[in-house]
């Protein structure tokens, strides 16, 4: 399990989380919801050891990291796929995986690995040799989330993932997170289309000006009055648009397989 206790953490001497705690379980996918500048990403940053903490800890199945450098946060298990895509441009969509597995020696685990990858987002496929800076949004982001596997992480920190994005891309993401729960992977979705990541959720959180105000099932969350007013909107009460409501239910009957 991973596990955050109490956790501090912001910028240039300022906190922007006040003592939040949140776990996530191998094979569960977790949602953070909350306002723009609530701390969702800042959370995700500080849990990956990208920016300063202050006081609390994380633990990773019982061992207490010390985080004395990002590395550290790697080799326990976690990658952090951040907001922004941040894919190296100027290298090809292949350069850019083979880094995602830095560490690994052995040319063959490396090479079936990039198959793996492939076989989750098969539109890198024919752009394997195409720089990265030249693929569309929506490719960027499949290689960036492709990119934070190749490390085959036990938990997957995932920051807004269909910011942007076409609802293909979109539904093929969340069908990825759906096989990463087959493959025992955790993931701590960070997500701005709400009523999505609640319907899909085991468990999920309220952020608010960087503390915890709410937890529950991603379904209690998504009735709950208090978050459909303030952070869903009207067409997240009626169940958005079809589309969504329609990803959703495919979404959720491949999750109960």
């Amino acid at each position: 399990m991973l596990e955050v206790e109490r956790l501090r953490a912001g910028y240039e001497g300022a906190d922007v989380l006040h003592g939040v705690s949140v776990s996530v379980e191998p094979s569960s996918l977790v949602a953070v919801i909350g306002a723009n500048g609530a701390g969702k990403s800042t959370l995700l940053r500080a849990m990956s050891g990208l920016i300063r903490r202050s006081a609390g800890s994380l633990s990773v199945d019982g061992r207490r990291l010390q985080f004395r450098s990002e590395r550290e946060v790697v080799r326990a298990g976690i990658a952090h796929v951040p907001e922004g895509r941040q894919v190296f441009a100027n290298l090809t969509v292949l350069e850019n995986l083979h880094l995602g597995a830095y560490a690994v020696k052995d040319a063959g685990e490396v090479a079936a690995r990039v198959e793996d990858m492939l076989g989750l987002f098969p539109a890198l496929r024919s752009r394997l040799r195409h720089y990265a800076g030249s693929l569309s949004g929506g490719q960027q982001q499949m290689l960036a989330i492709a990119r934070g596997l190749m490390g085959r992480p036990k938990y997957l920190l995932l920051d807004e993932p269909s910011l942007g994005l076409a609802p293909l891309v979109v539904e093929t993401i969340f069908q990825v997170i759906v096989e990463l729960r087959r493959r025992d992977v955790g993931v701590l979705l960070v997500e701005q289309n709400g009523w999505l990541a609640l319907s899909n959720a085991d468990r999920a959180c309220l952020l608010e000006q960087g503390r915890i105000t709410l937890t529950g099932t991603g379904k209690e969350l998504l009735e709950n009055p208090i978050v459909v007013e303030r952070y869903l909107g009207v067409g997240a009460a009626i169940g958005e648009t079809e589309r969504h409501r329609g990803l959703g239910e495919q979404l959720r009957r491949a999750l109960a397989l």
